[in-house]
């Protein structure tokens, strides 16, 4: 291909056409599919358009391919298809060693994240990812590439727009080819698309709506966006014009190096002579084309310069075109002479020929790719032998494809080499696991290789590669295939016989590992193992011989030699220390015998025995052996022995030597100073030596040497031994003159005077003076410098005996007294306490023990005033909650109507009104007393017994209640429970009544799990009814929420008053990160605000933030579950009491339920419906306090919200994954966390039982001594009575108590019945109706009684539990009066005028209320009145017959199981006293936080009437400024404030409302009826409006709802709201109508 093949005429756009568009092929692109071919004839409009559609497609997709090819050639590596390129591109890989390519040093190939795309192919695309793509971007910024060429992140990270990304990789490649650092990117014209790749690109620009980038363009807008010199480069092109016009060669090169064209780094000096030629050619192709242009001839004067003269762009693709033909001919040109030369080499057959030919393969430039000069032989053998079959020579693409065939050839060859040598080494390094890896290398295929068998294996190799090399005298050859096979054969029959013999070894190695010596010996001794002379003796020996061997073998299993080398070597080390301790014990000393037994213990290491210290071992030996008695010591041990008793040899040998020196110098010794040196002699060893002793050592150790120096008989003998201690505190000799020593005295024999030499002094003697001697001087030096302290002692010692001497006497004077006084203490305690043993111990208490404590049971003044004290207590905290309560609800109404005066929903008289109306409701709520029976008339006090008997019953029977609440509508059972349950079980205020609320509950539960519960995840998602009403009971008492607060409180401050901005959402962080930044520059920070949770990501900043705020979060849940686990106590014992029970009750009904899923349901009723909402909202539960007015800001509200979902998530288990998945980082928390939750909710729902908690037994209201009292509303007594009326069916059959009192009671009355009428009966309708509301809401008290305790005895027998407690009480009696020693004896003897006289007295006492009877202030006494003693007698008789019948007592044991029963009321009136003492304290308690909470709502309403005031205030200035401008002839009667209401009316059919959405169902009315049904909304007054319904123009229902009502329920988010009973309306477009309708807005 020549140079004229790239010129074309041009054209009016060829500014705007890149060189290779300008010139563009005759050959299209066309579709392999005949439906694309646009040669049909006749095509419709549509088809047409479809066509049009296909060649956008199909040019897409060229410019994909053309995209592939140019980074294919860039990157020197194959690219992915087509259909997976633009996926490929979305990791910023490929596009990064783009950048790498371009500039290396600063962009290297190790800043690209995963460029193995290990990370991508196993997860997917990673957010680091996008690195890439920033290399990318940043290499085209460096470049200078304009920035309208740029995709954005998103365009190709998410896909959103991958046709921009190719149309900006065009863009580079032309500017990478002017600028000469990248290759020209190559048109395609030849390929074929299917059809399935051209219908997805048009789903895909369909879908996504992107438009076809202007490929075309490109060129023209780089020229654009280039800031460049035109008429520099003008100037440049036109010389390089005049210099071809010249034919001067190289003026031709001088002008194209012209700056101006940009061509310096295309041009080559070799290719100078053919830029030339091929721009020669070029120019005067062009002017032919001018010239002979429309068949006319053209001069060439006529013609404008632009026109003829070759474009900056036309040189620069000369010039690039020409360089790569000469780099094509020179490509050529050398591998036919790399050829020729192959050729030659395998012609002449070298004897190096490999070493030869591989040079000629590894040229570069050669074109032949894989060559490594290890395969150097591999190519000359394949070539050679390709050369010889073909008998000619090869061609270039031949040798090519024989090069790929040698390198295969060459790896597969060097692979099985490889692992033979591998073998090998193995075998050479002795490495069993080098060899197993070898074996099993997929490299030789070796079948049965067993790891077990690895030692056989090696063995067996070892000897076979040996016994080959000494067969074949190489030294150096290794083993093949199938022998390495043999072998492992052999191998694995062999091993099969050495299976128990190796069992045995492993078990002996295995008993070492641990410390029983039976197991080792039993091993030892196993046939199996083949150790032989085995001393079962000698265990411990064995034991510790082989351990100590396998720890020196760093725990490796010890062999069977080496195992019975060991065993051989203490047997014959154990034979020779018993023979030497044997012969020690015996006392014969023995040199001969010591030695030999010595040498033989020893062995090689005998040369350390030395024969005249043979007397010293047998002493030390002797003195060991009997330390030792019960052990044997080692032949290590005798070693050491006799090692130290060498060494003491030596030193004792130095110490006499310079003893004999210091004696020899005391004799004529005369200076101190000297002498104290010579005691200083290291060889001596002498200790404590003070210098300034010096003089009195001298003195004394002179001294001592003249005394010793005196006349002896006979004398000594310059040759006499000098006796000393040797450091082993041993005596022993050395004579001065021989320099021999001994360790026996020596004995005197005729021929030499051996005598011990008694004038010198010993070493022993010498320290005796010495130590004397410092002692006492260091005493003396103590006490001179402490003098003051010795006094001060010695004074205390005086002192402390004089003290002693003194307390004496004084103890001794006064010692009577208190003993008297401890001997009468202690003699009237045991007295007092055998007397009260007998009632409190005694398992059956005589008479006259219970008869003395009797007294206890009576009722002192103090225990009648605590009991009205309770009571009145009781009263004053339901009131305090009622009154708390309707505050509440006021001001909730109070706070809607100032919403709506805010959005202009109402006019400021109106809630003027509503002020009023609220206060007057406060202060007769305030002001209200409860009132009693006494209160009320005669007529309408029989009404109110029966209603306290019928309370009674529905308060005791929890069935009644249960039933009632799944009888009535779902959406009026919180209200139904605030306004009757919780008052007819007076808020749970005491015991009693908090035990039976627990007990409705409980059977409510059970209830409604039992019909409604289906699957175990129903108590979660479907709101069950009773856990609602639980939940609202526990937060409505406020003061069971005070630990609560006290728990989370603190938190919940620390977290509100921190200045950290806690919330993990990302775009709040994002958008929070603008504002900062735009407060702190004052610039606008030119970022997008709406952006989604991934954009706000690719920020590092959003990232650093919201990773900080993960760990604030984590850490105050962190604090939070702390504080929540560690205070389980202090949640409410009635929500733990019901969660024991949901999760028995779960249990029951779904027994194959494990733990995890019952604790799920157990956490969502305490974390998730209790906890959590403190948690997030704590101003609604008053865990925090706030100024009235006050409330939490957003960002506080964020905080603890971003708290509350952590914690949600880790008490559900619910990970965060999806669009949140950037806080996955907090999921390995959660999963942590989770398990602590479920600890929680297992310790949380692990209570006591009720009756435990309360002390509530059988017996309770039959001995409680005040009837139970609540305090209700009159309102409350009638709708409850309606209630029961209108269930009764359902909730009691037909002989049910309920029913009899139901029928007393009659029809339910109404507040005039109850009450009575009003007193003014005068007043208008509006003021009488408020009365008679205020009258509704006044508060009766009633005493609770069981109408069906009391029935006649001649009807029907007592109950027994009655009798019983009745026979009690008239016992205690009989006791107080009645003497006796048994209660047969007392009920059945005759008594006494005194005792009738005593019995009349008690009976006066207990009728002026005196001394009551504990047990017989509250049981009924079924007889009027008992008129005598005898009587009295007589009804105990027949009531204990009665309960003997009853097998209740026993007449047999004296009725003791009454006295019992008497003695544990006596033991129980402690505790029943301390525990009215606590329910006290904690109702004081409850008082006082309601008051708080009083006093709280108190001045919020006094802050919204001052509201109110100001508004009024405002609204008649605002009158007064509009009246003042008015016109002052006009009239100026007053002008009335308020707005006049109109009254207006809208009509909807059911189906045009179901058509807008409002109506959404009517029960039993069908769609194709609504057409029929009309709805008529009215608005009666401000705020209130009618519904009426009409079927065919007949009114049907009517119902009023309050815009109020509309706008709370918007505001707790109830969507869908029933009216008339039937008709279920949105909420949202109720609201959106009525506002648009009746308000304008």
């Amino acid at each position: 291909m020549d140079g004229n093949s790239i010129v074309s005429p041009p054209s009016s756009h060829t500014q705007d056409r890149s060189p290779r568009e300008r010139y563009p092929s005759s050959t299209s692109v066309q579709s392999s599919d005949s439906w694309l071919d646009p040669s049909c004839p006749r095509k419709s409009a549509n088809q047409i358009d479809d066509l049009r559609k296909q060649q956008l497609a199909i040019e897409y997709l060229s410019r994909l391919e053309e995209a592939r090819i140019w980074l294919s050639q860039c990157l020197q590596e194959e690219m992915t298809e087509l259909t997976e390129l633009e996926e490929s591109l979305t990791n910023g890989v490929t596009l990064a060693k783009v950048a790498n390519f371009v500039y290396p040093d600063i962009f290297p190939l190790t800043r690209i994240f995963d460029i193995s795309l290990h990370r991508y192919r196993e997860k997917g695309l990673e957010f680091r990812h996008t690195d890439n793509i920033n290399f990318w971007v940043q290499c085209m910024e460096r470049l200078g590439l304009p920035k309208v060429f740029y995709p954005t992140t998103t365009d190709l990270y998410d896909m959103k727009n991958m046709p921009r990304v190719v149309y900006c990789i065009h863009a580079l490649s032309i500017y990478l080819a002017k600028l000469g650092k990248g290759p020209v990117m190559q048109s395609v014209t030849d390929t074929h698309f299917t059809k399935e790749q051209i219908d997805f690109v048009l789903r895909e620009f369909e879908r996504t709506g992107i438009r076809m980038p202007a490929f075309s363009k490109i060129a023209g807008i780089l020229r654009e966006q280039l800031t460049q010199d035109q008429a520099a480069v003008h100037a440049a092109e036109v010389a390089v014009y005049e210099a071809l016009e010249q034919r001067c060669e190289e003026r031709v090169t001088l002008s194209l190096g012209n700056p101006a064209l940009a061509l310096e780094e295309l041009i080559l000096p070799r290719n100078h002579g053919n830029y030339y030629n091929s721009l020669q050619s070029a120019r005067e192709m062009k002017l032919s084309y001018l010239e002979h242009q429309g068949g006319q001839e053209v001069r060439l004067e006529e013609l404008d310069a632009y026109d003829y003269i070759l474009s900056c762009d036309e040189l620069a693709a000369l010039v690039q075109e020409t360089n790569r033909q000469q780099e094509i001919s020179y490509l050529a040109q050398l591998r036919i002479e790399i050829v020729a030369a192959i050729h030659e080499i395998l012609h002449q057959n070298p004897p190096k020929g490999d070493q030869l030919l591989y040079p000629l393969l590894a040229n570069q430039d050669s074109g032949f790719v894989g060559v490594v000069p290890e395969h150097a032989l591999w190519y000359y053998d394949v070539i050679a032998r390709a050369r010889s079959d073909k008998d000619g020579d090869l061609f270039w693409e031949e040798i090519r494809d024989l090069v790929g065939i040698a390198n295969s050839v060459a790896v597969n060859s060097r692979t099985t080499e490889h692992a033979l040598l591998k073998v090998d080494r193995a075998l050479d390094h002795n490495s069993h696991s080098s060899l197993m890896v070898a074996l099993r290398g997929e490299e030789l295929l070796m079948t049965g290789v067993d790891s077990d068998n690895i030692e056989s294996y090696f063995e067996i190799l070892v000897a076979l590669r040996d016994n080959k090399r000494e067969v074949s005298g190489d030294v150096t050859q290794i083993l093949n295939e199938v022998d390495i096979q043999e072998a492992i054969i052999s191998a694995n029959q062999l091993v099969s016989l050495e299976v128990l013999h190796s069992l045995a070894i492993q078990n002996i190695n295995n008993s070492l590992l641990s410390d029983d010596v039976n197991i080792t010996v039993s091993y030892l001794e196993d046939e199996s193992s083949r150790i032989a002379g085995v001393n079962s003796s000698y265990g411990q020996e064995y034991k510790l011989n082989l351990s100590n061997t396998f720890r020196g073998k760093s725990g490796q299993f010890l062999s069977r030699e080496e195992i019975q080398s060991a065993v051989h070597c203490v047997n014959t080390e154990m034979s020779v220390l018993i023979r030497l301790k044997e012969f020690v014990l015996r006392g014969q000393e023995d040199s001969d015998t010591l030695l030999a037994l010595l040498r033989e213990l020893f062995g090689r290491n005998s040369d350390i025995i030395v024969y005249d210290n043979l007397p010293h071992y047998f002493d030390v030996f002797q003195q060991t052996f009997n330390q030792s008695e019960y052990r044997i010591l080692s032949a290590i041990d005798m070693l050491e022995i006799v090692s130290d008793a060498n060494e003491s040899a030596e030193l004792s040998l130095e110490i006499s030597r310079a003893l004999i020196d210091l004696n020899t110098y005391l004799e004529t010794a005369f200076d101190p100073a000297e002498t104290l040196q010579q005691i200083l002699n290291p060889h001596l060893l002498l200790r404590n030596i003070s210098d300034t002793c010096a003089i009195r050592y001298h003195k004394e150790l002179t001294r001592l040497r003249h005394k010793n120096l005196t006349p002896l008989d006979p004398p000594q003998q310059p040759d006499a031994w000098l006796e000393c201690e040797s450091i082993d505190l041993y005596p022993f000799y050395y004579n001065q003159k021989t320099e021999k020593y001994s360790w026996r005295q020596p004995i005197k024999s005729e021929s030499v005077n051996d005598v011990i030499n008694t004038t010198y002094l010993s070493n022993k003697t010498v320290q005796s003076v010495i130590s004397s001697i410092t002692s006492m001087n260091d005493r003396e030096l103590y006490f001179n410098q402490n003098i003051d302290s010795i006094i001060r002692i010695q004074s205390y010692l005086k002192m402390l005996l004089g003290r002693r001497r003194f307390l004496s006497t004084q103890a001794h004077y006064g010692s009577h007294i208190p003993d008297i006084i401890k001997v009468q203490s202690v003699v009237r305690c045991k007295l007092a306490m055998k007397s009260y043993n007998l009632i409190m111990t005694a398992q059956d208490p005589p008479v006259s023990s219970v008869r003395k404590y009797l007294v206890l049971l009576e009722q002192s003044d103090r225990d009648v005033q605590e009991e009205l004290e309770l009571t009145r207590l009781k009263s004053e905290l339901v009131t305090k909650i009622r009154y708390n309560k309707q505050l509440e609800e006021d001001l909730d109404c109070w706070d809607t109507k100032i919403g709506l005066l805010v959005r202009n929903r109402l006019n400021v008289m109106e809630v003027v009104h509503t002020t009023s109306k609220l206060e007057r409701r406060r202060l007769a709520v305030k002001n209200q007393s409860n009132k009693g029976l006494r209160n009320f008339t005669k007529e309408n006090k029989q009404l109110l017994e029966s209603y306290e008997h019928l309370f009674y019953l529905l308060q005791t029977n929890s069935d009644y209640f249960a039933k009632l609440i799944f009888e009535m509508p779902s959406g009026k059972t919180t209200a139904f429970m605030q306004d009757v349950i919780l008052t007819v079980f007076n808020y749970a205020s005491t015991n009693r009544e908090h035990y039976l609320l627990l007990q409705l509950f409980e059977t409510a539960l059970r209830k409604e799990v039992d019909s409604k519960v289906e699957r175990i995840d129903d108590v979660i998602t479907g709101n069950p009814t009773v856990i609602k009403l639980i939940i609202s009971f526990t937060r409505r008492m406020d003061y069971q929420l005070h630990n609560l607060k006290m728990v989370l409180g603190p938190l919940v401050k620390k977290v509100l008053q921190s200045e950290d901005r806690i919330t993990l959402n990302p775009v709040d962080i994002y958008k929070g990160w603008l504002s900062q930044t735009e407060i702190d520059t004052g610039e606008p920070t030119r970022l997008p605000y709406e952006v989604s949770i991934v954009q706000a990501l690719d920020h590092l900043e959003v990232r650093e933030r919201l990773k900080d705020a993960m760990e604030i979060v984590k850490n105050a849940a962190s604090e939070f579950m702390g504080a929540i686990f560690s205070n389980v106590s202090h949640l409410p014992y009635g929500l733990r009491y019901m969660a024991s029970k949901l999760r028995e009750f779960l249990k029951e009904k779904f027994p194959s339920a494990d733990r995890e899923e019952v604790n799920k349901v157990i956490g969502n009723l305490l974390y998730y419906r209790f906890l959590n909402p403190v948690i997030a909202a704590p101003d609604a539960f008053e865990v925090v306090e706030l100024e009235p007015g006050e409330s939490l800001e957003n960002e506080q509200r964020k905080k603890l919200g971003s708290i509350a979902r952590i914690l949600q998530h880790a008490a559900a288990r619910k990970l965060f994954d999806g669009e949140y998945m950037c806080l996955g980082e907090l999921n390995p928390y959660i999963i942590d966390s989770y398990r602590r939750f479920m600890d929680f909710f297992t310790e949380a729902a692990d209570v006591r039982t009720a009756e435990d908690k309360f002390g509530i037994t059988e017996y309770s209201d039959l001995v409680m001594l005040s009837r139970p009292v609540i305090n209700i509303s009159a309102k409350e007594i009638i709708s409850t009575h309606k209630l029961l009326l209108v269930h009764l069916n359902a909730i009691a059959d037909e002989s049910d108590p309920l029913r009899e009192v139901l029928r007393e009671l009659g029809e339910s009355p109404d507040i005039r019945d109850l009450l009575g009428d009003i007193e003014d009966r005068n007043l208008p309708a509006e003021e009488a109706q408020e009365r008679w509301l205020e009258l509704g809401r006044q508060e009766i008290m009633l005493t609770l009684i069981n109408k069906f305790e009391n029935i006649p005895s001649d009807n029907q027998s007592l109950d027994t539990n009655a009798k019983y407690l009745e026979t009690k009480g008239m016992i205690v009696d009989l006791l107080k009066v009645h003497p006796g020693e048994t209660l047969p004896e007392i009920v059945s003897a005759v008594h006494s005028a005194e005792t009738e006289r005593k019995f009349d007295l008690l009976m006066e006492k207990s009728e002026t209320g005196s001394g009551t009877n504990l047990l017989k202030s509250s049981i009924p006494v079924h007889h009027e009145k008992v008129y005598s003693l005898s009587e009295l007698k007589y009804l105990v008789r027949e009531n204990l017959e009665f309960l003997e019948t009853q097998g209740v007592v026993k007449e047999s044991n004296g009725y003791q199981h009454l006295l019992n029963a008497i003695a544990r009321d006596i033991r129980n009136q402690h505790r029943y006293r301390r525990e009215r003492r606590s329910e006290k304290d904690r109702l004081n308690q409850a008082i006082s936080q309601l008051d708080s909470k009083h006093s709280f709502l108190e001045v919020q309403f006094e802050f919204y009437q001052l509201y109110v005031r100001t508004a009024t205030a405002n609204m008649s200035k605002t009158a007064h400024r509009i009246g003042s401008r008015r016109d002052p002839h006009a009239n100026t009667s007053p002008v009335d404030t308020t707005d006049t209401f109109v009254p207006k009316t809208i009509r909807y059919s059911a189906h045009k409302l179901f058509e807008k959405g409002i109506l959404i169902d009517i029960d039993g009315v069908s769609r194709s009826q609504f057409k029929t049904l009309q709805f008529e909304i009215v608005s009666v007054s401000h705020g209130r409006f009618d519904i009426n319904a009409k079927m065919l123009g007949l009114a049907a229902e009517r119902v009023s709802i309050e815009f109020e009502d509309l706008l709370q329920l918007r505001f707790e988010n109830v969507q869908i709201m029933k009216i008339l009973d039937r008709v279920k309306v949105n909420v949202n477009l109720l609201i959106f109508l009525l506002n648009k309708k009746f308000h304008g807005k």
